[in-house]
């Protein structure tokens, strides 16, 4: 399932969770993106990790056995089925 739409026009906004997120090995042919490791979360639920995409920050809940180090080339796949996406004309509904 494509993230990008070729039906959108104008600007968006594309929210999810970051169990929404997966972080793969770099060049995984599943992924949408690839980028780097920025920092890492450790919290008493779940250990998140926040990787940099171009001008983004995508953060991701990984397996606490399986954590990347700082620094490391990732990719990161959405699942597409959990995405909101929300434009100007939705902004303009709601008034």
């Amino acid at each position: 399932m494509a993230l990008i739409s070729t039906s959108l026009s104008g600007r968006a906004v594309m929210v999810f969770r970051p169990d929404a997120v997966q972080i793969t090995p770099l060049n995984d042919t599943t992924a949408q993106f690839s980028g780097h490791v920025v920092e890492l979360r450790h919290r008493p639920q779940q250990t998140t990790v926040r990787g940099r995409v171009a001008e983004l920050v995508i953060e991701a809940v990984i397996d606490a056995m399986s954590v990347p180090a700082l620094g490391t080339a990732v990719s990161l796949a959405i699942d597409a089925r959990r995405v909101s996406v929300f434009t100007d004309s939705d902004s303009e509904q709601r008034v």
